[in-house]
């Protein structure tokens, strides 16, 4: 009987994976669409989603205030740093204007669970 409910609850939870997927790429193509000129210009390219944990979010961090060494950043103690928090995607899109001008580019984001979308910058350069 464990066994049996062990395994409807996997079977349950593998069913999840492509629903936080999709959500994500739902929710990126709005975020970025909804930023253009005219959303209607939008044109969705390449999705390259990944989890994207607490210590990718300390990393990200550290990178953005100069630390050497993430280690001097201060992380939540209550749960492991392997922890899911949300859903990094790597989205490749394009503008396509009436006047036919094409705009390619391309962003990296972080979807959370309540569907927030936020925009991760690149480290200026020195």
């Amino acid at each position: 009987m464990k066994f049996s409910a062990l395994f409807v609850l996997t079977l349950l939870c593998a069913g999840c994976q492509p629903g936080l997927e999709k959500q994500a790429k739902s929710a990126v193509s709005e975020f970025v669409s909804f930023r253009l000129d005219e959303p209607r210009d939008y044109r969705a390219g390449r999705f390259v989603l990944r989890p994207y944990t607490r210590r990718d979010s300390v990393a990200y961090a550290a990178t953005l205030i100069g630390a050497a060494d993430s280690s001097s950043v201060t992380r939540p103690v209550k749960q492991p740093d392997s922890v899911r928090v949300g859903t990094f995607v790597h989205h490749a899109f394009e503008e396509s204007t009436k006047t036919g001008r094409v705009t390619r580019d391309s962003g990296d984001f972080v979807v959370y669970p309540n569907r927030e979308v936020v925009q991760l910058v690149m480290k200026p350069a020195k």
